[in-house]
């Protein structure tokens, strides 16, 4: 009897998920163990028979009132006296300290760089303050890889020691190619699981969303492209969204990251994105996008017309151009929503990037729909002057901060197609290594696309925008 019950206990993941694990007789994996292709392993000790000791109550209970305490901690007061449980708050309160436990029932297979990289994030040695908004979000961020790295291991385990090691490979002063074979056969493996993920329970769409976010990571540093990632992912996820679904912070966040990266390569191809994304009433500040967020359905709603231009045998003018006020006019009245605290929970540098990030988003959108309506080499005043105040408000946020501004790849590409002139084009590419932080990779693809942009509109008299992918993208 003893045996019998030893074999059908949950399993080391179900476990510490608290998930029920569900075993078939002729299967030697659970369910749970099978669909995401996870090792399905029982290692920790059995549990002694008999009620628990009161001491062992005392000790439980000593611990479940600390975690309270330190929840309960991280809800503070708004400055209007009212209780603030905004997202916000818990994305910038500093977490504990953090740790990793090394117990072999988890972390299999791993050799000692390996979990050295697995470490890296949650323990702060992995550099990734050029992928979020400001500083303020760093620990909320590591906090939020311990999470999921002691939860949902098997899915994510992969993902992060390819995005460390390929990070670690940028940092590095001369090529470390253990540590870029590492990330080459990790991301290998992440992606493999990715693609091979069919059904899954809304349970595990916060591990999920954080395997396809860093997926997305690693896919920049290896090609600078995360297109295909995105929208396979984001198909994975569709059936569960809803503009007024309930996620956590957390995921949200990572939703946003998928979102936009899908969104920004598909503003260059003339595709639509997998989804519409409205931010929910209760969500105000992103860790990547700042207070930018809300924009991202109007750049959806900028893609579908540059697929239907771009595709179109005849064109509506009338109906493009009345699509193309509608979306000008809210957009150019468009004003972030900042929670009351804003100016103070944030530190200056913060609030002056996630300010200059909501302005070059904006006028980006009304860049592309200008060019939607009018070639390049028409109606320059506009197309100047919104260049211009991209590439200025860039700039000058840059140089106060002394940090690049997360997610405006695709906003200062649109700046830069619009400069003629040799020495601002050179001095744009430049540039890019300063503004564009994100990876190596992700710089290259940048200056090459500018280039072959510069010499195609160069060689024509007129270019619309829903042209150029037919003309620049493979």
């Amino acid at each position: 009897m003893r045996v019998e019950r030893q074999q059908r206990r949950a399993c080391d993941r179900c476990h510490a998920v608290k998930e029920k694990c569900r075993w078939s007789d002729d299967k030697t994996t659970c369910e749970r163990c099978h669909r995401l292709r996870s090792t399905c392993q029982i290692s920790r000790p059995i549990a002694t028979a008999g009620r628990k000791s009161r001491y062992h109550h005392a000790i439980a209970g000593a611990r479940r009132e600390s975690r309270s305490s330190s929840s309960e901690s991280s809800l503070t007061a708004s400055p209007d006296g009212s209780s603030n449980t905004s997202n916000t708050i818990a994305e910038t309160t500093p977490p504990p300290l953090m740790h990793i436990s090394t117990q072999p029932s988890i972390f299999t297979g791993l050799n000692d760089r390996e979990l050295e990289f697995l470490q890296g994030i949650p323990q702060g040695r992995t550099r990734i303050d050029q992928f979020l908004v400001g500083p303020s979000f760093r620990a909320c961020h590591q906090q939020t890889f311990l999470r999921q790295l002691c939860t949902a291991t098997f899915i994510i385990q992969d993902a992060v020691i390819a995005s460390s090691a390929l990070i670690a490979c940028e940092d590095e002063l001369h090529t470390n190619h253990q540590d870029r074979a590492i990330g080459h056969k990790r991301a290998a493996s992440a992606i493999s699981a990715l693609r091979s993920l069919g059904s899954f329970s809304s349970g595990d769409l916060s591990a999920i969303l954080m395997l396809s976010a860093s997926a997305v990571t690693f896919a920049l540093h290896i090609s600078g492209s995360a297109l295909a990632i995105c929208r396979h992912s984001l198909h994975l996820i569709q059936p569960f969204y809803s503009p007024t679904m309930d996620l956590d912070t957390d995921s949200l966040a990572f939703l946003v990251c998928l979102v936009h990266s899908e969104t920004a390569e598909c503003l260059l191809r003339c595709e639509v994105p997998t989804l519409r994304f409205e931010v929910p009433l209760r969500y105000t500040v992103d860790r990547f996008l700042g207070v930018a967020a809300p924009l991202l359905s109007h750049l959806h709603d900028i893609c579908e017309i540059s697929y239907n231009l771009s595709r179109a045998t005849s064109v509506n003018n009338a109906e493009t151009m009345r699509s193309l006020d509608e979306i000008g006019l809210a957009v150019d009245h468009w004003q972030p929503s900042l929670p009351n605290d804003f100016m103070t929970r944030f530190e200056p540098a913060e609030v002056a990037s996630m300010l200059a990030q909501a302005n070059v988003h904006r006028w980006s959108i009304l860049l592309i729909a200008h060019r939607l309506c009018y070639p390049y080499g028409t109606e320059t005043t506009k197309g100047t002057a919104l260049s211009i105040a991209i590439l200025t408000e860039v700039d000058s946020t840059v140089k106060l901060t002394t940090r690049s501004i997360p997610c405006i790849d695709i906003a200062y590409i649109v700046a830069c197609f619009e400069l003629t002139d040799t020495r601002e084009r050179q001095l744009a590419l430049t540039k890019t290594e300063v503004v564009v932080e994100f990876s190596r990779q992700l710089q290259s693809k940048i200056k090459l696309l500018l280039i072959d942009f510069w010499r195609i509109r160069d060689a024509r008299k007129q270019l619309y925008w829903y042209s150029i992918s037919s003309l620049l993208l493979p």
